[in-house]
């Protein structure tokens, strides 16, 4: 992990120059623990560049994909003090970190963001889990194609285990998903980890039926 200055970062956010103490962007490695799960939380994050996974661990040992963090996208808003969730790095990925004692310095409006970013997760894992494979994976791509401001290519970091653990389907189920939504002409695969939506308005569809 490295610190790289704010003021050198062509992605730093105006919102932050606020801050009495600029914080330095945490760049971690893809793969790397950000934070475990259990332990201190005194601080919320800013996805400045990359993706972040935010995830827990069963007492079987499973693995439970709770979000992916984009950039501009906050996370790590623990409220209690302690850890709920385990976060790495998905790619290379820059954080700006805010410690809690700073949090009433900030702009209200970024302390919205973060709790609405806390809300929309809670309630689109709600749509997720009655819907089928098919389903889940257009709600997954639509969310995240939405979220990154509607493009139609989407570029997922992300493995196929990764997106099946998020949206509780197996790797399997998930390649299949995704074969059978490329047959039926919903979307393309340009690569193994970049998907062209190449009918919108059909896999919207696809939620609603």
């Amino acid at each position: 992990m490295k610190a790289v200055s704010v003021n050198d970062s062509l992605n730093a956010a105006t919102e932050w120059d606020s801050l009495p103490a600029a914080e330095s962007i945490r760049v971690f490695a893809a793969g790397e623990e950000i934070h475990a799960q259990g332990g201190k939380a005194d601080r919320i994050y800013r996805v400045e560049f990359g993706m972040v996974c935010s995830y827990l661990l069963t007492s079987e040992g499973r693995r439970l994909v709770r979000e992916f963090h984009l950039p501009g996208e906050y996370f790590g808003l623990d409220t209690e003090g302690t850890r709920q969730f385990f976060a790495d790095a998905i790619s290379t990925t820059g954080l700006l970190p805010v410690p809690w004692r700073r949090i009433g310095n900030l702009d209200p409006d970024v302390v919205e963001a973060a709790l609405q970013t806390h809300v929309r997760v809670e309630q689109r894992l709600l749509l997720i889990r009655p819907q089928n494979a098919i389903q889940r994976m257009a709600l997954f791509l639509l969310d995240i194609s939405e979220r990154m401001g509607k493009p139609d290519l989407l570029e997922l970091p992300m493995s196929r285990a990764d997106i099946g653990d998020h949206i509780d389907l197996s790797v399997e189920t998930v390649s299949r998903v995704v074969s059978r939504l490329r047959a039926s002409g919903h979307i393309d695969l340009v690569s193994p980890r970049i998907i062209r939506i190449t009918n919108r308005k059909m896999l919207e569809a696809l939620c609603s039926s």
